[in-house]
């Protein structure tokens, strides 16, 4: 839950996804917040036009070939395995450690979204993010809350870290 001091520390816990000793939790930041904290942090820089640029190195575009789905008792006969990989509980487990070990001391960016237009069957998505560009991509392919009120009341049914 975001920090409910006065201090405006932005100190999270997110200690329920395993996630300990983060240095920093940017909570629901504005675009134009994570745009001045990608050029600050250097990830990003912008060009003429406004837009952002980010160099991803060798690693551009998607990526199929590394997309896995965790094949279980839910999943065994909901999921289309043609076209994604299975992987065992125990992969996926040791994966995450390494995951939540990287990313210890550092800062995250998070952001609190949902998809779906239809309310009915709207699904609301936590994003966490390493990079500010990360957070400012995850907001373009989500729906982002904007409403105080809502995001006050935010529980996430999905997480992407």
């Amino acid at each position: 839950m975001p920090c409910k001091c006065k201090c405006n520390c932005e100190a999270q816990d997110l200690e329920y996804l395993g996630l300990k000793n983060l240095s920093k939790v940017h909570w629901n930041y504005p675009v134009a917040k994570l745009y001045e904290q990608a050029i600050i942090n250097n990830e990003a820089h912008l060009v003429k036009g406004g837009a952002l640029v980010v160099d991803t190195g060798k690693f551009t575009g998607r990526s199929p070939n590394d997309k896995f789905v965790v094949k279980d008792a839910e999943t065994e006969n909901t999921v289309d395995w043609s076209a994604n990989k299975p992987i065992s509980p125990e992969q996926f487990d040791k994966i995450y450690e390494k995951m939540q070990e990287y990313l210890t001391g550092k800062e995250v960016y998070l952001l609190d979204t949902y998809v779906g237009a239809d309310p009915a069957h709207q699904l609301n998505v936590r994003v966490i993010t390493e990079f500010a560009w990360q957070a400012i991509f995850a907001g373009n392919m989500f729906n982002r809350i904007e409403d105080e009120e809502v995001l006050a009341k935010f529980a996430a049914d999905f997480t992407i870290v």
